[in-house]
């Protein structure tokens, strides 16, 4: 179902560090290998080749327990520096050719065809040139699904050989999605599952078959949408805001163990790097979103919505405030993510004189002469420092 003609495609290299440490080399092909977290003889398994994944092989044990159930497994270390910036690549090869390309994780990535068709009138023509210079630069081998909606896309790409594009032509995606169990619909959680089971329907085909007036009986408004999921219909937006999009920095954290002062480093570093990309583009952020990533759980993440502002003054106060939030586990933390978005033009035009903020003004001042030296020297040549005493002999 798709009224708009609009036609989405989705990419996905799960699990990235997997295909990245096969695509480096070669003796790892077609046989079972783990890669383990960098943090020694402690770390635990974060990713299975498919090989070691039939063997029962799973993320989140120890290598020691994957070695009971599988002798011949060979384990790998992380190298999370490289994913991330393999992740950067292949979305700057998507931008090139798709003006919308949204980032869901490290490893997929949504691509709004709309608008390609003047001079990409085979959108899975298209999938493949971008999978091509994907291979071609990156060295990743991709799964694709092309489709109406966002869910059908993904869908197709879980289904996808690598390599490889399904695409389920328009008019078809009940059909495609009628085995599938009605939780991978959107809008429907534990509990419309769970009433739903209650009326027989377990899968899409079972909730296609069901009158929409019935639906609406049972679940009012929502019954009506309902009906329009199981024939493939994807209320969510399909594009994202044609603003400019969010400026995002991402920091790799090398060290083993739990280190406050490098997480308190690292964390600066990042609000440094990020306010002075947004300076130079002129603009300043609305809202900021703060991610940490640990090696054993999924990431933590939190967003805030703020009056805008492009003063590193300001916004210090506030990451710190939700780091505090969110750092709760006293653990190693494998990367910190910034972005700052929602962007507005940057207000340049002197104030009344009653109306000037003198403080910020100092603070621009500031703020400025330390870009000036980012620029020049790199943005971690301005950092905290670590004060200690003298003792006195």
């Amino acid at each position: 179902m798709n009224p708009s003609g609009d036609k989405i495609a989705y990419l996905n290299f799960s699990p990235l560090p997997v295909l990245y440490e096969r695509a480096g080399n070669p003796s790892l092909e077609n046989i079972p290998f783990a890669v383990v977290g960098a943090v020694g003889n402690r770390g635990l398994i974060i990713a299975t080749s498919p090989e070691a994944y039939r063997a029962g092989i799973r993320a989140g044990v120890t290598p020691e327990t994957a070695r009971r159930f599988l002798p011949e497994i060979k384990f790998v270390e992380e190298r999370p520096t490289e994913y991330f910036h393999a992740s950067e690549e292949v979305q700057d090869i998507c931008e090139r050719f798709i003006p919308m390309v949204d980032a869901e994780k490290q490893d997929s990535f949504t691509l709004d065809l709309s608008g390609t068709d003047r001079l990409y009138p085979d959108a899975a023509k298209l999938i493949r040139l971008v999978q091509g210079r994907i291979t071609d630069e990156v060295n990743l081998p991709s799964r694709a699904g092309l489709g109406a909606s966002r869910l059908v896309a993904r869908l197709a790409a879980m289904r996808a050989d690598v390599r490889d594009i399904m695409e389920i032509p328009v008019g078809r995606e009940g059909d495609f999605l009628a085995d599938y169990h009605v939780s991978v619909l959107p809008g429907i959680g534990v509990q419309v599952a769970k009433r739903l089971s209650w009326l027989g329907v377990h899968t899409v085909r079972e909730l296609a078959a069901v009158p929409p007036q019935t639906l609406e009986a049972a679940f009012g408004p929502k019954g009506a949408e309902l009906a329009l999921a199981s024939r493939g219909h994807d209320p969510r937006p399909q594009r994202r805001d044609r603003g400019p999009k969010p400026i995002k920095r991402e920091k790799i954290l090398e060290q083993l163990f739990y280190d406050p002062h490098a997480i308190c480093v690292a964390l600066q570093q990042i609000i440094a790097g990020v306010g002075l990309d947004m300076r130079k583009a002129g603009l300043q952020t609305r809202s900021i979103k703060l991610e940490l990533r640990y090696p054993d759980t999924p990431p933590a993440r939190r967003s805030k919505r703020i009056p805008p502002t492009d003063l590193d003054a300001i916004l210090h106060p506030i990451v710190e405030e939700m780091f505090a939030a969110m750092f709760v586990r006293r653990v190693r933390i494998r990367a910190l993510s910034l972005a700052y978005g929602n962007f507005v033009p940057r207000d340049d035009q002197l104030r009344l004189e009653f109306a000037r903020n003198f403080t910020n003004e100092r603070n621009r001042s500031l703020e400025s002469a330390m870009d000036r030296i980012r620029n020049k020297y790199g943005v971690d040549t301005i950092g905290p420092g670590v004060w200690w005493k003298k003792k006195r002999v």
